[in-house]
């Protein structure tokens, strides 16, 4: 990151994400609840719903492998964005810290 905007510590990272996230999630639940859509009644923890939600994260991946792998110009630009940003932002996070993150996130 740039010299003037020093990275937030760790946990500071982690509170500010929760904050949003959470805060997110929190909205949506009450949006969903305004419109009568009861948001929490529809989640259900099945083995179809890991499976497709862990095919809904492949092509991120598939794009994360093509940054590192093809030379191609704009997907190098993207590498050197998340070199000098979003891995200085996350650097002496634990995992779980990300897991957290991660799963706030949905």
């Amino acid at each position: 990151m740039d010299d003037n905007y020093p990275s937030p510590g760790p946990r500071t990272l982690l509170a500010v994400a929760v904050a949003l996230e959470g805060g997110l999630g929190a909205l949506a639940v009450a949006v969903g609840w305004i419109v009568g859509c009861p948001t929490l009644e529809s989640i259900r923890l099945t083995w179809p719903a890991a499976v497709a939600g862990i095919a809904a994260g492949l092509p991120m991946l598939l794009l994360l492998w093509a940054c590192v792998r093809v030379p191609l110009r704009p997907l190098r630009d993207l590498l050197r964005v998340m070199d000098q940003i979003i891995v200085p932002l996350f650097r002496g996070s634990a995992v779980w810290h990300l897991a957290v993150i991660a799963a706030l996130a949905g």
